[in-house]
């Protein structure tokens, strides 16, 4: 057993060194830094994604074969399970309700309580009980979990998503939609140009500067001026809401399809004053004010809901579009587009 505890520990340890030559040391160095290098360039499906500056799409200007060039765009979404369906021509079942609360019993209520109890107490009682190369080896192995856990999958896979990202920075969706669409069988509907986003902008006594950037990263959408409408939702209980809306509205109405103000009244019943309590009123004005009056259909329009101070991609709502239109379904079942929260990343 002696023996054996001294393999374990020069595993652990790599007491190994001792023993190396320069020449030794020089070559394995070498090849953990190869092997952490190579690490990075692993993604979660095992597969290698390749740089931007290495791949066919170096610029969204490039036409000449656009499915091809969106190879690695196409590959991403495939990974990440969008699958693109076009809308069904079937009647759509009624929508099931499913109860999604757990019970919180005793056992669920404990559980992870005494896990985490656990834990912390189990080197203790092991150092306690004079086990001191069973609590070393205790500690060192949930480090080692705790450094993969906390650092090293963390680090991996940020440079992943962030090679993932540069790919989709670096797509033109407009294009890709059309080329699609000229090898996908039947029409797709909604169409591109069916789809309307409402940006809605809640704010209370910002800066008139910080709600101008928001805006102006908005307007540098390809689509804004025709397929965007800002929605200011202003609090009417701040002073000078109006003018500021009147302000922004004059300078940015040649941006958008349409700049649009809303002042949501304060002491509403039942409501908290809030950026969710604009929100929602900016959203029923255009539910039931905006969508009747310039003849829109509730089904080809998409809200987005922005902070003051957001800054978009110039390209955001573009694929937001994208992924809309091919968020499809199967014959009979309710489109994904309808049960679907996007998120940019």
């Amino acid at each position: 057993s002696i023996y054996a505890f001294t393999a374990i520990e020069g595993l652990l340890f790599f007491r190994e060194w001792e023993h190396m030559t320069n020449v030794d040391i020089i070559v394995f160095t070498i090849s953990c830094v190869t092997t952490v290098v190579a690490v990075s360039y692993i993604s979660p499906a095992h597969t290698l994604i390749p740089h931007p500056s290495q791949s066919f799409l170096n610029s969204p200007l490039l036409k000449a074969n656009t499915i091809k060039e969106h190879g690695m765009v196409l590959e991403i979404m495939e990974e990440h399970g969008f699958n693109k369906c076009r809308q069904s021509t079937e009647v759509c079942k009624n929508l099931e309700v499913v109860d999604m609360s757990v019970p919180m019993k005793f056992t669920y209520r404990w559980f992870p309580i005494m896990s985490m109890v656990a834990a912390v107490a189990c080197p203790w009682l092991l150092f306690s009980m004079d086990c001191v190369f069973a609590t070393l080896v205790y500690l060192t192995l949930y480090g080692l979990y705790s450094g993969w856990t906390l650092g090293l999958h963390v680090s991996i896979f940020g440079y992943v998503g962030m090679k993932k990202i540069a790919h989709y920075d670096n797509a033109d969706f407009q294009e890709l939609y059309r080329a699609e669409r000229k090898v996908t069988k039947g029409e797709l509907t909604p169409a591109w140009e069916d789809v309307v986003h409402f940006v809605i902008l809640p704010n209370y006594k910002e800066d008139l500067e910080v709600l101008r950037l928001a805006i102006r990263s908005i307007a540098g959408s390809q689509i804004a001026l025709a397929q965007i409408c800002l929605v200011l939702a202003m609090e009417e209980r701040e002073e000078g809401a109006r003018e500021k809306a009147d302000i922004l509205t004059r300078e940015f109405e040649g941006s958008f399809r349409r700049c649009l103000a809303t002042y949501h009244p304060p002491n509403l019943p039942g409501e908290v004053p809030g950026k969710s309590a604009n929100t929602r009123w900016a959203a029923c004005r255009v539910l039931e004010e905006f969508l009747p009056s310039l003849g829109l259909c509730t089904t080809n329009c998409v809200l987005t809901v922005a902070d003051a101070d957001s800054e978009f991609h110039q390209e955001y709502f573009a694929a937001l579009t994208y992924h809309f239109v091919f968020a499809g379904s199967p014959d009979g079942e309710t489109p994904v587009r309808f049960l679907t929260i996007w998120q940019p990343p």
